[in-house]
């Protein structure tokens, strides 16, 4: 524990963007020294997990993810979407297909198992099961509202307004729709604040060729 206190006091002293070398090398010496004491820590092993990834060192995560997934089977979500970032999608679906093996029994035995319903709902993501995500979620805070639904909603109305942007043409009234929802659940989210107001701006230029105004500049 004082390990892992140590690292995140350093991390959370200036963005890790603009935190100088040596202390990124130090963090990340604490953190290798707290799993190697406590791999089946959570908390010690995503923190590592992200600081190789944030600073570059993407096979070392890999590797460090492969290593604690046998003690964290929740990790199995972490490689599912580090892989689909490689583009890795059969391994991507591969390690979705395990989350849900090891959390979708625990949240039908358990409906108030929070944190086994939003890895399901995760993996079910991953593999493109957008309705299944949204029943999952749904019955899950029927019997016990709960806040980190909201992170689950957030990934999957991003999977929506992508999804919406890619036809042709673009759905521009659907993906608005989602990045409103997105901003319901998170009012400062920078991507849906950005990206509402630009199919916003495309939304009104398209009314106004379709109506024949000359649309205004931006």
């Amino acid at each position: 524990a004082e390990l892992l206190a140590r690292a995140e006091r350093i991390l959370t002293e200036v963005p890790t963007d603009s935190t100088p070398r040596e202390r990124l090398s130090e963090a990340q010496k604490l953190l290798e020294l707290a799993v190697a004491s406590g791999p089946s820590d959570y908390e010690s092993q995503s923190l590592l997990i992200g600081l190789l990834l944030r600073t570059g060192q993407t096979g070392a995560a890999f590797e460090r993810l492969h290593q604690a997934v046998g003690v964290l089977p929740e990790l199995h979500v972490r490689l599912a979407n580090l892989y689909r970032s490689q583009g890795n999608r059969t391994l991507s679906r591969e390690h979705a297909r395990l989350a849900i093996a090891q959390f979708k029994d625990l949240a039908l035995e358990d409906v108030t198992n929070v944190p086994a319903r939003c890895l399901w709902a995760e993996a079910e993501l991953l593999l493109g099961n957008h309705v299944a995500v949204e029943q999952i979620i749904e019955q899950g805070k029927k019997a016990l509202p709960d806040a980190r639904y909201g992170s689950v909603l957030i990934k999957l109305r991003l999977e929506g307004a992508k999804k919406a942007l890619e036809v042709n043409p673009p759905d521009l009234i659907a993906a608005i729709d989602a990045w409103q929802e997105i901003l319901e659940l998170e009012p400062a989210h920078p991507r849906a604040l950005r990206d509402l107001s630009r199919c916003q701006r495309r939304r009104a230029r398209s009314c106004h060729l379709d109506s024949g105004e000359t649309p205004r500049g931006d």
